[in-house]
């Protein structure tokens, strides 16, 4: 069991150009924590390079010109080829931070996320609503604002909600990206910040709250039809309460897919006296009983395969994990 002011580091920082930024340490102080590990919290902003997806993704008529195989399933196996664009991505960001605040980090499993979704967002964001729980520094949001019209980036903190505002805000030159060259962005910007608290039943309707919902922002939330989540596993009650809002959420229509990425952390437990990822293992099996959890019988649970091309800077491990989820609700 960690301690509550025991810190956590990301290891991404090391695959990205990170510069000390000045102009945000006064974020430090609102931080709740001892002076000691204050003096420990460091805000950068990082440089994250990546490249775009090859524009045969967006082209299905280029499968005619190409040698067609399939896998054993007999599903079509399509060669995807890299492109020589390259885009930057600017998040500001903390080194380390005590577990509360770790959405003030950039983790492997939002740059796993981010990767499948510029190489299939074409197909699962495009004319969708798209609604991140637990958005941190708001890189997935920023991904999905590529390719969706409506994005809500929501989390808890406020420290959390407004570094995830300032990440929108430096990236609004990524935000319709796809769409702006099939013109039908509607919005400016597509990514809006909200807070979202998964241990209650309804987001609430608060205009004094620089984060709250306005009416028409409900209306839209009921339009979500995918769902993403990236590095939201580490701990068993907030795991408990994000399944729970998942299953709340999936059981009204529209159908909706949850996309799901995560770290597997194998670290030596004093529980079991050997190595161990009771996180992961909490999520697996609380995921292998969603029909048990929500009274509804009908999931499609899948792990996706993790071999489509990796377009951001970043180890990628076994440990990585994405999963897909949809509640298959009757017509």
């Amino acid at each position: 069991m960690m301690k509550a002011d025991e810190l956590v580091l990301s290891d991404v920082h090391l695959y990205s150009d990170n510069r000390p930024q000045d102009k945000l340490v006064s974020i430090v102080a609102c931080v709740t924590a001892s002076d000691e590990v204050k003096s420990q919290l460091k805000v950068v902003q990082s440089h994250f390079v990546f490249k775009l997806p090859g524009m045969q993704q967006y082209n299905d008529n280029a499968l005619e010109r190409k040698e067609l195989s399939y896998d054993d399933d007999g599903d079509l196996l399509v060669k995807r080829e890299e492109s020589d664009e390259k885009e930057v991505m600017l998040l500001n960001h903390f080194l380390c931070t005590p577990l509360d605040l770790v959405g003030l980090q950039v983790w492997s499993g939002a740059l796993l996320l981010s990767d499948y979704l510029l190489c299939y967002g074409h197909k699962i964001l495009n004319e969708h609503h798209v609604l991140e729980l637990g958005a941190g520094s708001g890189l997935c949001s920023i991904i999905a604002g590529m390719f969706s019209s409506c994005v809500f980036c929501t989390d808890f903190v406020d420290n959390v909600l407004e570094f995830s505002q300032n990440n929108v805000e430096m990236n609004k030159h990524l935000l319709g990206y796809f769409q702006r060259s099939n013109s039908i962005c509607e919005k400016s910007c597509p990514v809006i910040v909200k807070r979202f608290d998964w241990t209650k039943h309804e987001c609430e309707i608060n205009l004094e709250d620089p984060w709250g919902w306005t009416m028409q922002e409900k209306d839209d939330l009921k339009k979500v039809n995918v769902i993403l989540a990236a590095d939201v596993i580490y701990d068993d009650n907030l795991t408990d309460a994000f399944f729970e809002t998942v299953i709340r959420l999936m059981l009204q229509p529209p159908s909706k897919v949850l996309y799901i990425s995560l770290e597997k952390r194998i670290n030596f437990s004093l529980d079991v006296m050997d190595v161990a990822c009771p996180a992961y293992t909490h999520f697996y099996q609380y995921l292998q009983n969603l029909p048990l959890h929500s009274g509804h019988q009908d999931w499609d649970v899948q792990q996706v395969p993790t071999f489509f091309p990796q377009l951001f800077h970043y180890k990628r491990t076994p440990q990585l994990e994405l999963w897909r989820v949809e509640a298959l609700l009757s017509k």
